[in-house]
C-alpha cells in the first residue's frame, strides 16, 4: 500500500509541475500581455478572480482551461490555509460502483476541499461571487480551527 500512495503522491507531484509550466507560459504569452494584473505572478492576497475569468473564457481546450484553473484556485487556497495538495473525492452519480479522485487542497482543520470540482464548475459557469465567498469562508474557518491558534 505504501509504494502505490508514494506512487500517487509522485504523480499529483509531476502533474502539477506540468501544470504550472502550462500556467507560466499562459501567463507570460497571453494573460500579462493583456492586462495589468501585477498580482498574477504571486497570486496575491484576494482571490484571482481577474486570472480566473481570463482563463474560463480563453480559447484554450476545455482540458487544459480545467488544469489551469484548478492550479490557479487550488495554489491561492493552498497558500491562505497552510495546506497541501491531495487527492479529494469526486462528486458521483452512483460511488457504490466506482470511485473517481481528483485534485484538492487539505486545510488545517483536516478538510479537503475538492479543486478538481471547483474547475470544473467555474468552466460551466458557476457565479464566481459565490465561489470566492466559499473559499473565503473555508480559509476564516482553517484559520479558526489551525492547531497554531489553539
Amino acid at each position: 500500500m505504501e509504494n502505490s500512495v508514494f506512487r500517487y503522491e509522485a504523480r499529483i507531484t509531476a502533474n502539477l509541475e506540468d501544470i504550472e509550466r502550462k500556467l507560466r507560459s499562459y501567463l507570460e504569452t497571453e494573460y500579462l500581455a493583456a492586462t495589468s494584473d501585477a498580482d498574477a505572478q504571486t497570486l496575491g492576497t484576494q482571490f484571482p478572480r481577474q486570472l480566473v475569468e481570463s482563463i474560463r473564457d480563453s480559447s484554450r481546450p476545455h482540458e487544459e482551461c480545467q488544469q489551469l484553473l484548478a492550479y490557479v484556485v487550488g495554489e491561492w487556497f493552498r497558500r491562505h490555509v497552510d495546506g497541501e495538495w491531495a487527492l479529494a473525492p469526486m462528486v458521483m452519480d452512483n460511488p457504490a460502483i466506482y470511485f473517481l479522485l481528483g485534485l484538492g487542497i487539505t486545510a488545517g482543520n483536516g478538510t479537503i476541499v475538492n479543486i478538481s470540482e471547483t474547475a470544473k464548475d467555474i468552466l460551466e459557469g458557476e457565479d464566481l461571487d459565490f465561489t470566492e465567498s466559499m473559499f473565503n469562508v473555508n480559509i476564516r474557518t482553517a484559520a479558526k480551527s489551525s492547531p497554531k491558534d489553539q
